[in-house]
């Protein structure tokens, strides 16, 4: 091979060469490009999974500022408003009520950090109020041992919010209006049937086969009737304006009168024994009064007619029966317990705890009870509305406009003795937390 021959061959190499150079520096930078480009995602995906977690823990954290706060200090939930944005480096959180009702609720926390959002939501009850039964329902009804006879709603009766029987659920006539708009009906058994009864007979049902019965304590009414069972030399007679002050005294009557804007102030206690004679009643009339903090104690019966009021924390325990007629009005911190049946009538409204784990609770004409309602048996007649929280083994019939409200906000702020509360006063029951998506 000459000279010349072996530079064209030098020149030929040194070109291949180049070019190999170059191809291999376009694959280098090609590869270096997607390489920057998955470090870049990969990048970002680490940041905002990053910003994910700090904005769960925010919502966490922002789940139990509200528990410590807005719910801690509060005895009503049911007009807690939303609120936020609440700064917590590195972002903030919001929180918004789902549902709120006086003594449960349901939070929706979202914590955000740089645009990413996280969400908790959870049920909180609080512990130390009232049994479930009471809260999540306007009636809860039943025996636990056997279904319960058929419940029949009749003439145009409602139902507005939750209701729970153990036995069948009737509604009669025809519809509309519907029995039940909102709220869910559980029962053993409803007629007419989902397929036909929803919407034009009621809004929603769910079949049952349990009943959870609440759990009832006589021993403080029965340590008051023993106190109560005292020889006493005169009957009480208050009238024309007259007031008894008891001065934080206990005091012992035959018999308990009063009529003509008389009054009984306290505090105190009165009782009305029946012993060594006399009735052991309390009879009211004509716009009397009892305002609390008083205790009377009846080993008759107790009787409200006419415009009588009980004020404030009054709480009357009767060994017979109880009824209150005629515009008569109790208020929502009274506890009135029969050990006999309970009657209202003709525009009464009792407020408060109205007890009669023996016997039954009869509403007739317009009348009201409102507040925590225990008994053996139950029974509505006429318009009578039956609001807030109740609970009863038996369950009769309710005829001719008569309701039944599920309303926690009328309850009363105490239990009353002989139902147990659930948890402590300052506990919470915390539920159904979780992420959502």
């Amino acid at each position: 091979m000459n000279r010349k021959q072996r530079k064209e061959n030098r020149k030929q190499t040194k070109g291949q060469i180049i070019i190999v150079s170059v191809f291999v520096l376009v694959i280098v930078a090609i590869l270096g490009m997607v390489a920057v480009t998955m470090i870049s995602s990969e990048s970002f995906s680490v940041v905002k999974n990053l910003h994910g977690i700090q904005a769960l823990n925010i919502a966490e954290a922002g789940v139990r500022f509200t528990i410590a706060t807005s719910l801690a200090a509060d005895s009503d939930w049911s007009d807690n408003s939303d609120f936020g944005p609440v700064s917590l480096n590195p972002g903030y959180f919001t929180v918004h009520y789902a549902s709120k009702a006086k003594r449960i609720c349901i939070l929706e926390v979202t914590g955000t950090v740089n645009g990413v959002n996280r969400t908790v939501r959870l049920t909180v009850k609080r512990g130390g109020a009232f049994p479930y039964q009471f809260l999540e329902y306007g009636l809860y009804g039943g025996d636990p041992s056997s279904i319960g006879d058929r419940v029949r709603f009749y003439n145009d009766s409602k139902i507005i919010g939750s209701f729970y029987y153990y036995g069948p659920v009737e509604i009669m006539g025809s519809r509309p209006p519907p029995c039940q708009t909102d709220g869910v009906i559980r029962s053993y058994s409803i007629d007419p049937p989902p397929s036909v009864g929803i919407p034009n007979y009621y809004a929603s049902w769910e079949a049952i086969s349990t009943v959870d019965p609440i759990v009832w304590d006589n021993t403080y009414y029965d340590n008051w009737l023993t106190v109560a069972a005292s020889n006493a030399a005169t009957s009480l007679s208050l009238s024309g304006n007259q007031t008894l002050n008891l001065n934080g005294q206990t005091r012992w009557y035959r018999a308990i009168t009063m009529k003509n804007f008389s009054r009984i102030i306290g505090p105190g206690t009165i009782c009305a024994t029946a012993m060594p004679t006399g009735s052991g009643d309390l009879n009211m009339s004509d716009s009397s009064r009892i305002i609390g903090p008083v205790r009377v104690v009846v080993r008759g019966s107790a009787k409200m007619n006419n415009d009588s009021y009980l004020f404030g924390t009054v709480e009357v325990i009767a060994r017979q029966k109880f009824d209150i007629n005629h515009n008569c009005f109790t208020s929502r911190e009274c506890t009135l317990y029969s050990k006999g049946d309970f009657t209202l009538n003709n525009d009464a409204i009792a407020r408060g705890n109205v007890l009669a784990p023996y016997g039954k609770i009869t509403l007739y004409t317009n009348s009201q009870i409102k507040g925590l309602i225990y008994a053996n048996e139950f029974q509505a007649y006429d318009r009578a509305t039956l609001e807030g929280g109740a609970a009863f083994k038996e369950v009769g019939n309710f005829y001719n406009r008569s309701m039944v409200i599920q309303n926690g906000g009328v309850l009363p702020s105490f239990l009353p003795p002989g139902i147990s509360s659930e948890g402590t006063t300052d506990s919470f029951e915390v539920s159904d937390w979780g992420e959502v998506y």
